[in-house]
């Protein structure tokens, strides 16, 4: 066993009623060890287990399993997340994520037919059972109709064939403005992503075109940001009275939409240039490619292109992907949920477009324990991709603060274990804008509103233990590294792009 705790950091705990300034421990320390002495200092039942802890909790922080709690910063409120029975080899996450069966995926599944088009008692109960799992669960499930179907597929295709042209042809599709925003193209170790937010007329957006100077990518992907866009603003607004939050205010922390464009020419070119000119959109469209070579391990969770962490915005919008791979906590921190996979039990249900309160009711959700995933054998091939019949949705740190935690982010994290075959995803981030104005934070040095980029930078970016303080730069260390193909499974922090 190594060092139990550090010698200088501490943070605020607490259970129950029962609050304890603790000694934050070592990256020696033996989990086991810890719970014991976490269990003597809160005079816990021998059976109980504490998976997790939410993090700034009171301010609607995300919940993390208990093997990031080495990873804290110092100075943190944490609430200890305490089941009441012993789950097997729980403190040695991760394990091989979990797979929901069909009942489980319907209890946490609404038809975008019924929220949009179904009688106002229907539209009531779907969104009451929409709040209800993202706030239970975490996320939920969106089963669209055939258009919005269509509108990915065409995107997946598009987003395919321009990720396989040449390196060289793609880094000159990127548009860079202060504060380290950008759209376009752009790779970070093993994934690569092609980033759309609205830009003002004096931009251009940096679209790939063929010879004829026109680009089928542009329209599909287009079509893609402003069929998520409305759907998001549609879900949240409507959310709203279930959050006890003000839909007015809500909406006007949003862009307009009708500020920005996504055309390839600027649409002002006169010499007279306002402020509004120079805008860059909050609300963000990433369609993201990971494809690691046959014969490459998968990298797990240690080693993921995309490791774990929590959105910034208020709420993601991601149609599935055509592969397998997001992966998700579970909200007592005890298991990782497969999530796209876990489709694979309802893919071929031609009735979820249409699935009313009387086909399927709303009903309490257990999650599995040891329902583990099959991973992919044989050759890449054998495994079917996902059709493009669903959204899952899940909040960001924003509409966690606003709740108040009645729905918090879900950490996550991308698990490639199909290996050899392109993964698209085309994550839809709807966010506040950067300075609009978010409620006092309690516990932090700000007791009045601040704004949104201030909360991102000063207590999102500064306290969440999956975002590593960035070391002094070592070019040879980062060199090996880089050459050697390694990277951390938690961030390292940097200045937000919000």
């Amino acid at each position: 066993m190594g060092q139990l705790f550090s010698t200088s950091r501490k943070v605020v705990l607490l259970h129950g009623q029962t609050q304890v300034t603790y000694p934050v421990p070592s990256n020696n320390t033996d989990l086991y060890d810890l719970h014991a002495d976490l269990c003597r200092k809160f005079k816990l039942e021998t059976s109980a287990i504490i998976s997790g802890f939410i993090v700034d909790h009171e301010n609607g922080g995300p919940v993390c399993p208990i093997r990031l709690i080495a990873a804290l910063k110092g100075g943190e409120r944490c609430r200890l997340v305490v089941l009441q029975h012993a789950v097997e080899d729980l403190l040695q996450l991760p394990v091989p994520p979990a797979r929901l069966d069909r009942d489980q995926i319907l209890n946490l599944m609404v038809s975008w037919k019924m929220l949009k088009e179904g009688t106002a008692e229907q539209r009531m109960f779907s969104f009451e059972k929409l709040c209800s799992a993202l706030s239970d669960k975490g996320f939920a499930y969106i089963a669209v109709q055939a258009g919005q179907s269509e509108i990915v597929r065409n995107a997946v295709k598009a987003a395919k064939d321009f990720f396989a042209d040449p390196l060289e042809s793609k880094v000159r599709n990127k548009v860079s403005f202060p504060r380290s925003k950008f759209v376009g193209y752009s790779k970070q170790g093993k994934r690569e992503f092609f980033q759309v937010r609205k830009v003002g007329s004096h931009y251009r957006f940096p679209w790939p075109e063929d010879e004829q100077g026109t680009s089928d990518f542009a329209s599909a992907i287009r079509v893609l940001y402003e069929e998520l866009s409305q759907c998001s603003r549609y879900l949240l607004e409507n959310l709203c009275p279930l959050l006890q939050l003000d839909a007015n205010e809500i909406r006007q922390m949003l862009d307009s939409q009708d500020d920005g464009h996504l055309e390839n020419e600027r649409n002002d070119k006169s010499d007279d240039v306002a402020a509004s000119d120079f805008f860059v959109g909050s609300d963000v469209l990433r369609l993201y490619q990971y494809h690691r070579p046959l014969g490459e391990a998968p990298p797990g969770i240690a080693n993921a292109a995309t490791g774990i962490h929590a959105d910034m915005g208020l709420l993601t919008v991601a149609p599935c992907a055509n592969l397998p791979g997001l992966v998700m906590l579970s909200p007592d921190a005890c298991r990782w949920l497969d999530v796209e996979a876990s489709l694979y039990a309802v893919m071929d249900d031609d009735k979820l477009e249409s699935l009313t309160m009387e086909e399927h009711p709303r009903e309490e959700l257990s999650l599995p324990h040891c329902d583990l995933h099959v991973e992919s054998s044989g050759a890449p091939g054998d495994l079917k991709e996902l059709e493009h019949k669903f959204f899952v949705v899940f909040a960001g740190e924003t509409l966690g603060n606003l709740s108040r935690g009645k729905i918090r982010a879900p950490l996550h994290y991308v698990d490639e274990y199909v290996i050899g075959r392109p993964r698209i995803s085309m994550p839809f981030f709807t966010r506040a804008r950067p300075d609009s104005k978010i409620r006092r934070i309690q516990h932090s040095s700000h007791c009045n509103e601040v704004s949104v980029a201030s909360f991102m930078e000063d207590v999102v970016l500064t306290s969440r233990p999956w975002i590593k303080p960035r070391p002094p730069p070592n070019f040879v260390v980062d060199f090996i590294r880089k050459r050697q193909g390694k990277q951390d499974h938690v961030r390292t922090s940097f200045k937000s792009d919000y």
